[in-house]
């Protein structure tokens, strides 16, 4: 996705910011807690808390600052988000050589240099952690072109949708906040499965990555459902 991608809330989003709590909705009834592992290494709030509990965050006397955190997500941004952290993980801490990257066609940028970031970071992502913890279950593009909806599976079984739309100049991404819906609607399929949870950050971004993978197009908005 951009990093520079326009953002609206389609509907009240709120993302756990850490795993196994329970949050409140808007009607006040308490949403489910989910616990994932490995965890998404895109969910930076989690991840903050990780490090600050542990005393590896600066905030808590540790040597790992937010710019640090800023280099490693630009350094996997622009690396289109490895599937295999660990590898990754090791080129970031000088164990093995990068491959050298082609040169990019049509005046595109070359990925940023890779950041030196504290072995204390890297340790940590290396326990935990995986860059996509979510699956493509199904994808179905529109006869004319212009929309692209998939059925994206998390770790713990669930399905929710995230729909590419294609608009001169631009495309949209819609993405789920929510496993499930509390509204109750009989005539949505999702209405009627109730409220199972609140997805996490990470599986949020997750779903970016895999609509830009799967069409092979730059998302420039975002709506949350």
């Amino acid at each position: 996705m951009s990093p520079d991608a326009s953002v609206t809330r389609a509907s009240p989003l709120s993302v756990d910011e850490d795993a196994g709590l329970s949050s409140v909705n808007p009607t006040g009834r308490l949403r489910p807690s989910r616990v994932l592992s490995p965890h998404p290494v895109t969910d930076r709030p989690f991840l903050r808390k990780k490090l600050v509990s542990e005393g590896l965050h600066s905030s808590a006397g540790g040597n790992v600052t937010e710019r640090h955190l800023d280099e490693f997500y630009g350094a996997l941004h622009s690396r289109g988000y490895p599937d295999d952290l660990a590898a990754f993980l090791r080129v970031l801490g000088g164990e093995v050589t990068e491959p050298k990257p082609p040169s990019p066609a049509g005046g595109a940028p070359r990925p940023r240099r890779l950041p030196h970031l504290p072995r204390s970071l890297l340790a940590h992502l290396a326990s935990g952690y995986a860059t996509l913890t979510t699956s493509v279950a199904s994808s179905h593009t529109s006869e004319r072109g212009d929309t692209t909806k998939m059925a994206i599976r998390t770790s713990d079984g669930h399905h929710v949708e995230a729909v590419l739309m294609r608009h001169a100049g631009r495309n949209t991404a819609c993405v789920s906040s929510q496993v499930g819906c509390a509204m109750g609607c009989t005539f949505c399929a999702t209405g009627t499965m109730g409220l199972r949870g609140d997805l996490m950050a990470g599986e949020v971004v997750e779903q970016l990555v895999h609509l830009e993978r799967v069409t092979g197009q730059k998302v420039r908005n975002v709506v949350y459902m």
